[in-house]
């Protein structure tokens, strides 16, 4: 689960993920992520999800070199990609066990929900809608403007930020109340 988040990824995009598009070397982690359409984009992971993916290449494919699926799911011998059904199944159980004790947490955790918490907290946190767009893998900027919801924080910001009236201000319709309940249509 902390990979579709840290790489705000699309639930179909995760088990489509090859351990060769895993790049670890460098300061840049990255992995490459088939998305729809055929188009691929590279996102960097952050630290926790390098150890999960150096733990998970390890210890089920025997190391990066392997061209395989990194979630891969073996049916009559044969291994293939874990289908997406799988992923949501996984994430569920995870949701249930993480909700006991918490009864405020959501009853419904679907795994679209790391895409876009991610895309909100990479908003709120600064980040251009321009790179949240390539982060995400849009091909237009209003695509990636749906993700775009202003925190508290930022709201109050931006209310603070102009100033309020001050007194040496007089109030242009001050003893015209008729043609104030005029502009504002109540007559």
């Amino acid at each position: 689960m902390i990979l579709p988040y840290d790489c705000a990824m699309r639930l179909n995009e995760l088990p489509s993920m090859r351990i060769c598009g895993i790049m670890m070397e460098g300061g840049f982690p990255s992995i490459l992520i088939h998305g729809k359409g055929g188009k691929e984009r590279r996102v960097r992971v952050s630290e926790s999800s390098v150890g999960r993916l150096e733990d998970c290449s390890r210890v089920f494919h025997g190391g990066p070199s392997d061209g395989a699926c990194l979630l891969s799911t073996a049916v009559k011998g044969a291994a293939d990609k874990m289908p997406s059904g799988n992923a949501r199944r996984i994430i569920a159980q995870y949701a249930a066990a993480a909700r006991k004790g918490r009864p405020h947490a959501p009853e419904k955790i679907h795994p679209h929900m790391f895409r876009r918490t991610r895309a909100a907290y990479l908003y709120q946190d600064g980040t251009a809608i321009e790179l949240i767009s390539a982060i995400l893998g849009h091909s237009s900027l209003e695509t990636a403007e749906l993700y775009a919801h202003p925190s508290v924080e930022q709201l109050r910001g931006a209310q603070n930020s102009v100033s309020a009236p001050t007194k040496d201000e007089t109030p242009l319709l001050l003893g015209k109340e008729t043609e104030m309940a005029h502009r504002c249509g109540i007559r």
